[in-house]
């Protein structure tokens, strides 16, 4: 039986670090249920799920990741997130 995957990323401030590009995609399909620590990106972060159903928890809110609603998170914002076995996400 698979068990949950934890992914730890840093916290970084609203334009800590520079980039020499003006966008960047990934794309990662899940084989297990993934969860992320509380983290935060020096920029702006559109995400949304091709497949399965995610969620986004900021301070207390918890945001729905569908392939029909897009989150859209301001860089520098802490946040965390889960999403299931078997979906496809991007950001």
């Amino acid at each position: 039986m698979d068990t949950a995957e934890t992914r730890r990323l840093p916290m970084y401030g609203a334009g800590e670090l520079t980039f020499p590009v003006l966008a960047f995609g990934n794309d990662e399909f899940f084989d297990r249920d993934t969860h992320w620590e509380e983290h935060s990106h020096p920029t702006h972060e559109l995400l949304w799920n091709e497949t399965g159903a995610g969620t986004a928890f900021i301070g207390r809110r918890a945001w729905p990741v569908t392939g029909r609603v897009a989150l859209w998170i301001p860089a520098g914002t802490p946040h965390t997130g889960r999403t299931p076995a078997g979906s496809r996400q991007r950001a």
